[in-house]
């Protein structure tokens, strides 16, 4: 979960910095995002917010998935 909030603070880069213009953009994040993410994902270990997560069901598509042409009639989907 760190990774991730840290990935996204980097960023995935620039135009400018890909047509060889290396002083444009950096995608370097500045040391104080480096070090807030680092105090984030320090307080989140260990804390009542990560446990109930941990805990907790989050689906990311619909839960139930019908066969695609699996219900030929309406007994199929009584059943």
């Amino acid at each position: 979960m760190c990774i991730v909030g840290a990935g996204a603070a980097a960023g995935c880069g620039n135009t400018e910095a890909d047509n060889g213009d290396a002083e444009a953009h950096s995608t370097e994040p500045a040391p104080q995002l480096g070090a807030r993410a680092r105090q984030v994902a320090d307080a989140w270990d260990g804390s009542k917010a990560a446990e109930a997560w941990h805990e907790g069901y989050y689906p990311m598509e619909a839960v139930v998935q019908l066969p695609e042409n699996g219900l030929r009639s309406e007994a199929d989907r009584r059943a």
